[in-house]
């Protein structure tokens, strides 16, 4: 008996973090307009607020937020008996770069980001 017709779980699972990163997008896209208002900082022009507003999103909870979905899809690839070696690491070095950007710049030029 299959779950769904003429699809495995991978492409479940694959269709269900899809429609949760469209909702995700969607409600950023309702947000936008009082993350803008808020994002002006004296003494920068426009350029680097834009950057700056991405460098914040990046670290800050959007980031948390998505790295914390990867690593549910870890488990439930684990608990499915999908999940690879090489699928675990690439993700966690992903997340561990992302998150950890602004300490890499920080040790290799001596710049705090």
């Amino acid at each position: 008996m299959k779950l769904y017709q003429g699809s495995n779980y991978t492409q479940i699972a694959t269709r269900i973090f899809g429609f949760g990163l469209l909702c995700a997008v969607t409600s950023l896209l309702f947000l936008a307009d009082q993350t803008f208002a808020q994002s002006t900082i004296t003494g920068l022009t426009g350029a680097e607020n834009a950057l700056k507003l991405v460098t914040d999103s990046l670290r800050g909870p959007i980031a948390k937020g998505v790295s914390l979905i990867a690593i549910v899809g870890l488990g439930f690839a684990a608990w499915s008996g999908r999940l690879t070696g090489a699928l675990a690491v690439k993700i966690i070095v992903g997340i561990v770069i992302i998150l950890g950007a602004a300490e890499l710049i920080n040790l290799v030029t001596g710049v705090t980001v």
